[in-house]
């Protein structure tokens, strides 16, 4: 009797040690997975808002370029500028210093695009090839940029024949796509796109900065 007694205390001790052993790997595996979906979601959170950071610093160099009126700084012709242009006309002087201008202004958005688009790679290893579609819009716009951005340096050309110039106008959308006001009460077209193409991004991007 007492064998069995023993027997019986040992088997419901082996019981108790695999029950416990299973309620901590259970735990284990809980904690595990809690903080998995933390860490993930600590990830989308950092990569949603350097995603958005580059975003916001795109649409403001889009107002840079956009401004008709020249800072300071640019007003002021380089050095290496006036020397390779001393023997020009003083229309050529013009446009080249204005060309220089503008490709200042954009590189700076060549550099921030590029920034954007090393984050949008790893967007696309978490949420798939969705995340091009969502910024669809926004780059259609930049590309409208850089193409009027030609198309208004083309024109300004003294080199360029009026046929050329009137060739290149053909087909321009009929919008102030190059004229950014700060101050006006009333944005252009353009502006208001650009704006519309950014709410759709935030909302896609809105449910990763709550986790």
């Amino acid at each position: 009797m007492g064998c069995d007694y023993n027997e019986l205390v040992t088997t419901i001790k082996d019981i108790v040690l695999a029950l416990c052993a299973i309620a901590s790997t259970c735990i284990a595996y809980k904690a595990l997975s809690t903080w998995n979906r933390q860490l993930k979601g600590q990830v989308e959170y950092e990569l949603t808002r350097r995603i958005l950071k580059c975003t916001y610093k795109l649409r403001e160099e889009f107002n840079v370029v956009r401004n008709p009126d020249y800072s300071t700084e640019e007003q002021k012709i380089p050095e290496q500028l006036q020397i390779d242009s001393s023997f020009m006309s003083e229309k050529h002087k013009n446009f080249r210093h204005t060309v220089h201008i503008f490709e200042k202004r954009w590189n700076k958005v060549i550099e921030i695009k590029s920034e954007l688009n090393t984050e949008l790679l790893e967007a696309e290893a978490l949420w798939g090839r969705e995340i091009y579609n969502i910024f669809q819009l926004f780059f259609k716009l930049e590309n409208e940029l850089i193409e009027n951005i030609n198309k208004f340096l083309m024109s300004h050309n003294p080199s360029a024949s009026e046929d050329l110039k009137k060739y290149t106008m053909q087909g321009s959308k009929n919008r102030f796509v190059l004229v950014y006001d700060p101050f006006s009460q009333t944005p252009n077209e353009f502006s208001v796109d650009v704006e519309e193409a950014i709410k759709n991004i935030v909302n896609y991007l809105q449910p990763y900065l709550k986790k």
